[in-house]
Parts: C-alpha cells; sequence; structure tokens
C-alpha cells in the first residue's frame, strides 16, 4: 500500500518536473506554485522513504528472529552441544589464563 502511494507520488513529481522544463509560464505567481507543489511532494516521498525503511528492518528483524528460535527449537541438540562447547571453551581459557598469571607470580 505505501510502495503504491511512493510510486504514484513519484510520478506525479516526475509529470510535475516535466511540465515546468516544457512548459514556459509568464505568471511568476503560477511557477511558485508549481515549486511549493515540487517542494510539498518532496517533503512527503522522504518522508514516506523513512517510514518504509523503518517498516522493511523492523520486519527483517521479526523474520531473522522468528527463524532463529525455530532453528533452535528444530535442533535442540545441536544448541545443547552448542552452548556446552562455549562453556567448556570460556572456562579453559579462563582456567589457562589463571595458571600463567599464577606463574608470574
Amino acid at each position: 500500500m505505501q510502495l503504491e502511494l511512493l510510486r504514484c507520488l513519484m510520478a506525479k513529481l516526475i509529470l510535475i518536473q516535466k511540465n515546468k522544463k516544457n512548459k514556459r509560464q509568464s505568471n511568476p505567481d503560477s511557477e511558485q506554485n508549481t515549486l511549493d507543489k515540487i517542494e510539498a511532494v518532496a517533503e512527503k516521498l522522504d518522508e514516506i522513504k523513512e517510514e518504509i525503511r523503518g517498516l522493511i528492518c523492523l520486519e527483517f528483524l521479526k523474520r531473522t528472529s522468528k527463524n532463529a528460535i525455530e532453528s533452535l527449537h528444530a535442533n535442540q541438540m545441536r544448541t545443547f552441544l552448542t552452548m556446552l562447547g562455549v562453556m567448556i571453551g570460556i572456562a579453559s581459557i579462563t582456567i589457562i589464563l589463571l595458571f600463567l598469571e599464577e606463574l608470574d607470580h
């Protein structure tokens, strides 16, 4: 829905810019109105782009988190063994560093 609105606004902006280039308007007020319209559309486009970026990032984060949790539940043994390996590795490095520190004293 918002992507369609963004495309529509971009198309309108392009049309307004083309009309401005193709037509030499003698009325400065009309030209100023056109410029105001272009600026308003450009501001609206920027707002919509930022909103869409936020929604895309949020959707990506939700989908990734859901996939990660599903993967952890589907492979419980692998998850347990990985966690055990990390804990053993951290503990062994900590013990080695403690021994090396004691040897220096």
